[in-house]
């Protein structure tokens, strides 16, 4: 049993490297732009980058908004700031006066796709649905 298990190391050792191989050529990774930008240690700002003209374009607090509201030819969306954790729920009522409480709506909560898809806000299109539902807007 020892001879041949030896037989089969030596066989692997010597089968493990091939001679002709070669390496393959580093290639060259080009020119590099590289920027930084300040969040503030808490991460307090949300900051709008162009990648074209490398600079920033826009910043604002992450707290200064709770909700945005867009209005396009594409849609008509509430956009809500993930980075206040906020969600939403559907109440499933349509009479404004019917909705008391928000108990048990907690496991129906929604987000937006943290991706920032258009399409796959917490809400969705909103305009011209048949019906509309009351929305609760929280965060944590």
């Amino acid at each position: 049993m020892r001879i041949c298990l030896s037989i089969l190391l030596l066989a692997i050792a010597f089968t493990s490297c091939k001679k002709g191989e070669l390496p393959v050529p580093k290639h060259d990774s080009g020119s590099v732009n590289t920027s930084a930008i300040d969040m503030a240690s808490n991460y307090k700002y949300q900051v709008y980058f162009d990648l074209k003209t490398n600079s920033v374009v826009g910043q604002n607090l992450k707290t200064a908004w709770d909700l945005g509201f867009e209005a396009t030819a594409d849609g008509d969306r509430v956009i809500l700031n993930s980075s206040k954790a906020m969600y939403a729920f559907n109440t499933g009522e349509t009479d404004f006066e019917s909705v008391t409480d928000t108990a048990g709506f907690a496991a129906h909560r929604t987000w937006d796709a943290a991706s920032g898809n258009l399409d796959s806000t917490a809400i969705g299109d909103w305009v011209g649905k048949k019906e509309s539902y009351i929305f609760f807007f929280c965060f944590f």
